[in-house]
């Protein structure tokens, strides 16, 4: 079908659902906006006209919903496909970088304790409603992202607190007691977790609970900050008519070129404050709490974990059995399109067959007969104005794809760059040791004066950054291996908890933040699941 074609096609579908919603003939009408989703999302007026239909229908057969829902989440549910690019983006330039799993391990996080939030230095005056009242009416682009960060940095305990206070984790269970249409549990406060609730509760109201549970506390049901100062990469257009227009209107006066723009931090902050004032209810703490010990009977529980709750980890391998192999067609100029981003130009081949072996339930993808597994660092806040001075000089000393450097989308005043830095075993060893916090970069300089292991260019390229930061807001953050997985078709949807558990997000795959395949297709696949539960309410 061509794009007129499926113009037109669209527009009729949607002339018949208008008039069937004119006629109140919800059902009818839902089925027809839904078509219109299926196949172009970005219609965020059918999605309004089809949350309106759902607002009028009663759920007749919970049992029946929640079927269809989990049949079509798995016909749709991401492929190897998604996955793909970035294990070639890793199979092409990074080899050199990839190390065997026994030359690395976790890196250990900062002690909770440095992060600990006592009673008496927690604001406790304002309510979400306040918080994003005053953002809203916060004038000024540059004003308006400083609130944002100050907000962020989690002095405010309706960011920190979850939905207990002055009660107990057995009253976010589900109760007989005006029971809603729908119990929902979400596993995981992260970008994907809070996306979703967000848009269910927009679309299901006071008919479907959601609970969200996050385990990254600092104390009993208190939330550590978020802390993931990294830039996104994500069009508008996957969240506006999706999530809470006052989150979208916010963002979007502070990014640029139609994009997020703001980092992980801010936009997780913000929807964790929309959902709060959208009813969503928060736990946070480990979920054995309140889930494993308890007799909650949720009718779909989601898993944002990043793969937490997958019965075989990732990292236990029982046979090394070899997995299917994956070929990628057209790769001879593949390099083109990074080039902007500091990538010289390489000679490549015209397809890649990319094997893979099964560790768990989970398949990885192989790189010179070993999982790839690449050892990175993130250099962020970096002043934008430097960027292109940075993409020049990675042109004359990045041969081997070491680094790369990612623009951001926020507006002038304040837009920033992203540097990864693929690390060798002694480098990583190095910043693993030295870097358990974003550290700033002078700090970590007179670090590097007596290590001998360190890539000459990795402190070149640390001194040029140091020096053009006149106000000193670019850090080194912990680093981090890029070890891909994909969770395929077998059984990808289990019971636990009494109730089907869907994954979502990483729990999926992992996907490498140097070609997009990352958060942003895992928001396209978390409105695909919200228009599927769209889509069959009846």
């Amino acid at each position: 079908m061509t794009n007129t074609e499926m113009q037109y096609s669209i527009e009729h579908t949607r002339r018949l659902a208008d008039a069937l919603l004119g006629q109140k003939q919800f059902s009818n009408a839902k089925s027809s906006y839904s078509k219109i989703l299926k196949v172009a999302p970005s219609q965020i007026d059918c999605r309004e006209k089809a949350r309106r239909c759902v607002q009028n229908l009663p759920l007749s057969d919970k049992h029946g919903f929640i079927d269809a829902c989990l049949s079509a989440i798995r016909n749709e549910r991401p492929t190897a496909g998604d996955a793909i690019p970035g294990w070639l983006y890793s199979s092409l330039f990074e080899a050199k970088f990839s190390t065997p799993s026994h030359l690395w391990s976790p890196t250990k996080k900062a002690d909770k304790a440095n992060n600990h939030h006592p009673g008496s230095a927690i604001c406790k005056q304002r309510n979400p409603y306040n918080l994003l009242s005053e953002l809203i009416g916060t004038t000024g682009p540059t004003t308006l992202f400083n609130s944002m960060q100050f907000v962020t940095r989690g002095s405010e305990a309706a960011v920190l607190f979850d939905s207990t206070r002055a009660r107990t984790p057995q009253d976010l269970e589900p109760t007989d007691e005006l029971e809603p249409d729908l119990n929902v549990c979400i596993i995981g406060g992260g970008c994907v977790g809070l996306t979703l609730a967000n848009s269910l509760k927009i679309s299901f109201g006071s008919r479907a609970r959601i609970l969200v549970i996050e385990n990254r506390t600092s104390s009993p049901h208190i939330k550590e900050p978020y802390g993931r100062k990294w830039l996104t990469y994500i069009p508008m257009e996957t969240l506006n008519g999706l999530i809470d227009p006052t989150v979208s209107t916010l963002i979007s006066r502070v990014g640029t070129n139609g994009m997020i723009g703001v980092p992980l931090n801010i936009y997780e902050t913000l929807m964790l404050l929309s959902s709060k004032c959208l009813g969503v209810e928060f736990f946070f703490g480990e979920c054995d709490e309140i889930l494993r010990e308890s007799q909650a009977s949720w009718d779909i529980t989601f898993d944002a974990t990043g793969g937490r709750l997958i019965q075989q980890s990732i990292s236990h391998s029982s046979a090394n059995e070899l997995g299917p192999t994956f070929i990628a067609e057209n790769t001879l100029n593949y390099d083109q399109g990074f080039r902007k981003f500091g990538l010289p130009s390489h000679n490549l081949p015209s397809k890649l067959e990319i094997a893979t072996i099964w560790h768990g339930r989970y398949l990885r993808p192989l790189v010179q007969g070993q999982p790839i597994a690449v050892p990175n660092l993130k250099i962020t806040g970096i002043p934008f104005a430097i960027f292109e001075e940075l993409v020049s000089w990675c042109h004359h000393h990045n041969d081997d794809a070491k680094f790369y450097i990612w623009p951001g989308n926020l507006q002038a005043p304040f837009n920033e760059a992203l540097v990864f830095i693929c690390l060798t075993p002694p480098e990583h060893i190095f910043f693993k040791k030295n870097v358990t916090s974003p550290t700033t970069l002078s700090e970590v300089r007179r670090l590097l004066h007596p290590e001998r292991s360190t890539d000459e260019r990795t402190v070149e390229l640390l001194e040029l950054i140091n020096n053009r930061d006149s106000l000193g807001n670019s850090r080194i953050e912990p680093p981090f291996v890029y070890s891909p997985y994909f969770l395929p078709e077998g059984d990808y949807i289990e019971h636990q908890f009494s109730s089907p558990l869907v994954p979502v997000g990483d729990t999926v795959y992992n996907g490498n933040p140097k070609v997009g395949n990352g958060l942003a297709r895992h928001l396209k696949n978390a409105c695909r699941i919200h228009d599927i539960l769209l889509e069959n309410w009846k």
